[in-house]
């Protein structure tokens, strides 16, 4: 009897120790499943350390930060290529690696002219000693926080952790696709990568020098928005692309106006000042200059041409209740566009009284055009004090 319940004892430390050795299935190196429950919140942990043990150091994070944060910044693999990745229209840079090839990784620029929008995007291709096609898809942007959490919410995708991290996985029928949250870049704005790794066709998976491309990205990827080279752009405010500026206040009818940067989906950040008017009745009066577009946006049908402060394009007007609003495309250089509004309110924080309110809604709409010309000059005045410039070279090289 002693015998056998030691034999049984025996045979489950056995199956311990092999259960404890096999690991489960293998996941890209620098990833894990947020469902996880071996992690630890690591939130407040310094987001350049690279993760390239693949085991729980959460207690040694906790307990030795500062070692572990210096430990992590001088670990560069072996045989790899540093890869820095800038966005100068909205100054920030990632950094990674990948292995060195048998061929020598090419860089090819994906960023657009027309418009020349938010992302820097670049594709780098390379090949493997059979001559397999390598090729990494990589964007670095940044977006509305409530926006990029939504993005991460795809029911379609596996949800991941890329070091400290929160992102996404779609594996397709010839990439991993990754959307990897990289972290606030301002108030109510996150900076986030896509990243696409390739092999060209369904075999992808089973390239081994593609997964470890993959791998060594995962596991180095850092970003910061202090880097060597960056444009000092204070005291001035700028839209999204970096093409458009306006001192923090201008000038309008002998008052400094403030010059604000507004939140915005897909540009980063739109340029509006605002004033308030009481000549013939309560308004508020905006302008705004929106984001860059495509050349083709300048024809449309149902605009009409318009010239203001000295940039010719088309005009769209339209009457609601309450306001009523210009919407322009103006075309600002040879390789530039711009929507921009001017919209002029009825100021109901002002007319409280349900009486005065209506009277003053009958006003604009008995007289729109005396309302559409606020908006306008204020409008032509934002575009007088603005700098716009053309776009760098180096953004498309």
């Amino acid at each position: 009897m002693k015998k056998r319940k030691f034999m049984t004892a025996m045979l489950a430390a056995v199956l311990a120790l092999s259960l404890a050795a096999c690991g489960g299935e293998k996941k890209p190196v620098g990833t894990t499943d947020i469902t996880d429950t071996s992690q630890t919140d690591t939130s407040q942990t310094d987001s350049s350390q690279i993760d390239s043990s693949q085991t729980d150091t959460s207690q040694t994070e906790k307990e030795q930060p500062e070692a572990e944060s210096a430990e992590a910044e001088t670990k560069i693999p072996e045989n790899a290529t540093e890869i820095l990745l800038t966005n100068p229209k909205i100054q920030a840079q990632a950094k990674f690696y990948f292995p060195k090839e048998a061929k020598e990784w090419e860089t090819k620029c994906l960023s657009k002219r027309d418009p020349v929008n938010v992302p820097q995007r670049y594709v780098y291709q390379s090949e493997n000693a059979d001559g397999v096609s390598l090729r990494a898809d990589i964007r670095l942007t940044a977006t509305l926080t409530a926006t990029l959490a939504a993005m991460l919410e795809n029911e379609e995708a596996e949800k991941i952790q890329v070091q400290n991290y929160p992102a996404i996985l779609e594996t397709t029928n010839t990439s991993w696709q990754y959307t990897i949250d990289l972290g606030p870049f301002t108030e109510g704005l996150n900076l986030y990568i896509n990243a696409s790794f390739e092999g060209g066709n369904e075999e992808f998976a089973n390239i081994k020098e593609l997964a470890d491309v993959r791998d060594m990205f995962l596991e180095t990827l850092t970003v910061t928005t202090d880097y060597e080279g960056k444009e000092d752009r204070s005291g001035r405010k700028y839209q999204g692309v970096g093409l458009c500026s306006l001192p923090d206040t201008m000038e309008y009818h002998g008052e400094n106006v403030e010059v604000i940067q507004v939140l915005d989906e897909y540009h980063i950040y739109s340029l509006k000042t605002e004033v308030y008017d009481s000549d013939p009745i309560p308004t508020r009066v905006t302008a705004m200059i929106s984001g860059t577009i495509q050349n083709d946006a300048l024809e449309m049908e149902g605009y009409q041409e318009y010239t203001i402060a000295g940039y010719s394009g088309i005009m769209k007007q339209t009457e609601f209740y309450g306001y009523v609003s210009s919407f322009l495309r103006l075309k600002i250089n040879e390789g530039t566009n711009y929507d921009v509004y001017a919209i002029t309110y009825v100021n109901d924080d002002e007319l409280t009284d349900p009486v005065a309110l209506a009277a003053a809604v009958k006003e604009m709409k008995d007289d729109p055009d005396t309302y559409y010309q606020k908006s306008l000059e204020l409008l032509e005045a934002m575009l007088t004090a603005a700098e716009f410039r053309e776009p760098v070279e180096a953004w498309f090289e």
